[in-house]
């Protein structure tokens, strides 16, 4: 009898996020992000640089602090689609280094 190897390794996990208040905040990521912007804008603040990111755009999000803000569209929520992996998930081997 074979018996399972077992790892660490989470599961990816693949959210919908709605939002309709603005504002700059700090996000803490513990996996890394990949994300698709459904609707609205996102600002990404890293110094004194911002990063804009529109609607039908795919961004990536590494580990640790993010400071950004999500800026709703025409008083319509919000919204993003993102997949959350850790580093050990096959499908990333080699990827992050």
């Amino acid at each position: 009898m074979k018996h399972a190897e077992q790892t660490s390794t989470q599961q990816p996990v693949i959210n919908r996020y709605l939002e309709t208040v603005t504002g700059i905040h700090s996000q803490l990521l513990s996996r890394y992000a990949i994300g698709y912007l459904v609707r609205g804008t996102k600002q990404v603040y890293n110094g004194d640089k911002c990063q804009t990111i529109r609607k039908g755009e795919v961004f990536y999000f590494g580990l640790g602090y993010h400071h950004v803000e999500n800026i709703p569209e025409n008083g319509q929520s919000f919204e993003l689609i993102y997949l959350l992996l850790t580093q050990e998930n096959p499908a990333l081997k080699g990827v992050f280094g």
